[in-house]
């Protein structure tokens, strides 16, 4: 996808990553307090591994590429697909990586509801 928006750059090593940033990014989604899921439905879930890899940083380089490739990943494992334009999601991605907002919250509902309407079921 990257490539045809110009980019060249490699993913990052797995060794680049920072000791345990990327596992709280992984679990953050599936996150509860007591038997209450703080981000309920696939669609949220995969915003929120999006936004947390995003932010959370746990690589040295390609964050943003790691989060929407984990993000299209969930989506598929459980029956969805994101049909959305590769340079919209590119700058929507860019756009989460400079948003300085201090409640992740209200960012993943806002990222959730630009997501919804391409949010399709796999046949």
């Amino acid at each position: 996808m990257f490539d045809q928006l110009g980019f060249k750059e490699p993913m990052p090593n797995f060794e680049s990553r920072y000791p345990n940033r990327l596992e709280s990014c992984l679990e953050m989604p599936f996150a509860r307090y007591g038997r209450v899921s703080f981000h309920r439905g696939i669609l949220k879930k995969a915003v929120a591994l999006f936004y947390y890899c995003t932010k959370n940083h746990p690589f040295e380089n390609g964050n943003k590429r790691f989060a929407v490739t984990i993000m299209l990943y969930f989506l598929v494992k459980n029956g969805y697909w994101l049909n959305i334009d590769p340079a919209m999601l590119y700058d929507i991605s860019k756009e989460v990586a400079t948003w300085e907002h201090d409640k992740p919250a209200i960012v993943i509902k806002e990222i959730t509801r630009a997501f919804q309407p391409y949010l399709q079921i796999q046949k």
